[in-house]
């Protein structure tokens, strides 16, 4: 997605211990082959559980990330840009 700050792109990928986790890259606007900054850790976890960011929407001015949780129950969490990049 287009923001402010560049191309935000939240990816899904595996984590040392095997479990799937969510990440961020953040791309420039202008040269979309150049990486601006990525998450240091996943922003969205579980201990010995996989987590599958699956949709993301706006309703009424915010950013809603909905996600599947240890394969059981689906979750969801507003996204507050500026805060989710300080990563």
């Amino acid at each position: 997605m287009v923001i402010d700050q560049g191309i935000l792109l939240i990816y899904n990928g595996w984590g040392e211990d095997n479990q799937n986790k969510a990440g961020w890259a953040l791309f420039s606007r202008e040269d979309p082959t150049k990486l601006i900054k990525r998450c240091k850790d996943p922003f969205i976890s579980f201990p010995n559980d996989h987590v599958f960011a699956t949709g993301l929407a706006e309703f009424n001015g915010k950013w809603f990330l909905y996600y599947g949780a240890a394969d059981k129950w689906i979750e969801s969490m507003t996204l507050d840009f500026k805060q989710l990049l300080k990563d």
